[in-house]
């Protein structure tokens, strides 16, 4: 008995759906490395805004507060190797004086992931986080008699 010959001798139905299934495997990576992105880039901007919240409370009398808390939330930026034109910082005090709160935002705009390792096209998101302090009531060369 002889089998059937042809040029489709010896071939393995279903191998058409292995590029399907390599795409699938591709597009979830890609979603689960953009949702990594996301989880990250929030860690990135809690740590800046409690160093920036840090920099004002702590800063000399005879230096601007809001540009040292500005100057410490792009430095904790720049040491995780993200790039500062990404974020924003905003100070909310109302002045730099013994016991007076310090609230500071900082949003962080994510990039869309297309490629491991690459950044570009659309913004996949912005995340935000916020701290808040209170200047030490007992700083030496502040204004304010304590707290109250």
């Amino acid at each position: 008995m002889r089998g059937r010959a042809g040029h489709d001798a010896g071939s393995i139905g279903g191998v058409e759906v292995l590029p399907l299934c390599l795409l699938v495997l591709v597009g979830f990576a890609l979603l689960l490395a953009n949702g990594w992105a996301v989880v990250d880039a929030r860690g990135v901007a809690a740590d800046a805004a409690r160093e920036a919240a840090r920099a004002f409370a702590e800063a000399p009398a005879d230096l601007d507060p809001w540009a040292e808390a500005s100057g410490a939330a792009l430095r904790a930026v720049d040491s995780t190797g993200r790039s500062r034109q990404r974020i924003s910082v905003r100070i909310d005090a109302v002045g730099h004086r013994r016991c007076s709160p310090v609230t500071v935002e900082v949003t962080y705009r994510v990039p869309t992931s297309w490629l491991p390792g690459t950044s570009g096209g659309p913004q996949l998101g912005v995340v935000r986080a916020r701290h808040t302090t209170v200047v030490d009531p007992y700083r030496s060369g502040l204004s304010g008699d304590g707290c109250g």
